[in-house]
């Protein structure tokens, strides 16, 4: 029996304050989702035997009832297009609930909609306003009118009527994060990273939108290579063999753009004195050098050369080989080159190329064919590079548009 006059009473009171209980045009889902926010301070006092719980616990409800209708007035607002009273009840309801002492929260949830519907764009640039109310409700009506407002172009037209660039931008990633995947998101922000001059929103656009991942690190890896060469010697060894074609193969590590590559090398040439004999050259070789461009496609570097080769004359005729005995000679050697990788697929953890090598590296044979000097080298090797992984932290200083 007290619970039914408690509720006429209720009912009688939310009456006499003229506020409607229901709204016209808000979805019946809508409405019951309102009963369901997450984060409600409701504060309801526990049912008791005595006459002052009873009183709290019906103060409680008449507080609840009223706020719910509040907000079922500002939603039916905002779909009516009635703005003037839209802004006009959620200033009503704001100061009512400062005064409620049960009920609080109902609209915590929506605060960033209500603002963007006010137009309250100040209030959206503020990084400090908006850490406040980090959660938007998806299932809210005024969310919905969001979505409405997307598709017929006047979410965009608003935004568009921001004039400072960077604070448009950041309202417009701010929003389009509620319509879109996290990682599209992401891009955003870098793509638009340098237009956001404030630092402290673009800060927080990271810390709450960005998504850290792992990339593939071009700047430590593992390489290996092998193919063909063409020597062309110069100086006096010149005049004593033929331009010739050899065999390359090359082991490289690559740490933070250093390279470093153990390199083998065999070539085989004609003696211009006796065409039936065969000048061998054999070197084993430690490239150091740096790499100037490392991108997804094409690497470039440079390197000196030092190590060591050895060097022989043969006859070409098998059945004559035991019959001869021709001197051999080792040599430290020396040089320099340069060193192009090229790619045609896609960036992967196993990346398959192309190396284009060329370079300078001199030749001692006296005691070979009495003569020395130098060999200008190029090549094509068959490439492959097995990257690292690394932690892919946001760049502040990197610019934006990829």
């Amino acid at each position: 029996m007290i619970r039914c006059v408690r509720r006429f009473l209720a009912f009688l009171i939310l009456a006499t304050l003229g506020e409607p209980l229901f709204a016209a045009d808000v979805p019946v889902d809508s409405l019951v989702n309102l009963f369901v926010q997450d984060n409600v301070d409701h504060r309801l006092p526990r049912m008791g035997n005595t006459l002052d719980d009873h009183d709290a616990n019906f103060a409680a409800h008449v507080e609840y009832e009223k706020g719910v209708a509040l907000v079922r007035s500002i939603e039916s607002a905002l779909i009516d297009n009635r703005m003037d009273d839209y802004n006009r009840l959620v200033a009503e309801f704001e100061a009512y609930e400062k005064t409620t002492r049960w009920v609080r929260g109902l609209l915590i949830h929506e605060v960033r909609l209500i603002k963007f519907f006010q137009r309250d764009f100040n209030f959206l640039c503020n990084v400090d306003s908006l850490k406040r109310y980090d959660v938007v409700n998806r299932k809210s009506v005024l969310y919905e009118a969001l979505k409405q407002q997307k598709e017929s172009g006047e979410y965009e037209a608003a935004i568009s009527k921001i004039e400072n660039e960077g604070d448009r931008i950041f309202v417009q990633i701010l929003f389009n994060s509620l319509f879109e995947e996290r990682d599209k998101t992401s891009k955003r922000i870098e793509k638009h990273r340098s237009q956001l001059k404030n630092l402290v929103q673009l800060h927080y656009l990271v810390e709450e939108y960005w998504v850290e991942s792992f990339e593939l690190d071009l700047h430590n890896y593992f390489s290996y290579s092998a193919g063909v060469a063409v020597t062309r010697f110069v100086g006096r060894i010149s005049d004593k063999v033929k331009d010739s074609f050899g065999f390359y193969q090359g082991f490289g590590f690559i740490l933070d753009d250093v390279f470093w590559e153990f390199f083998l090398g065999m070539h085989n040439a004609h003696s211009k004195e006796l065409d039936s004999i065969s000048f061998w050259d054999v070197g084993a070789d430690l490239n150091f050098g740096y790499a100037f461009l490392n991108t997804e496609y094409v690497h470039l570097y440079g390197f000196l050369t030092a190590g060591f080769a050895w060097d022989e004359l043969e006859i070409r005729r098998n059945d004559q080989k035991d019959n001869y005995s021709f001197p051999s000679q080792y040599f430290p050697t020396y040089g320099a080159g340069v060193i192009v990788d090229v790619f045609f697929t896609r960036l992967c953890d196993s990346h398959i190329g192309m190396r284009f090598r060329g370079g300078i590296k001199n030749v001692w044979a006296d005691d070979v064919v009495k003569a020395s000097g130098f060999r200008l080298y190029a090549s094509i090797e068959w490439l492959i590079h097995e990257y690292d992984r690394k932690k892919n932290e946001f760049d502040y200083l990197k610019n934006g548009g990829r």
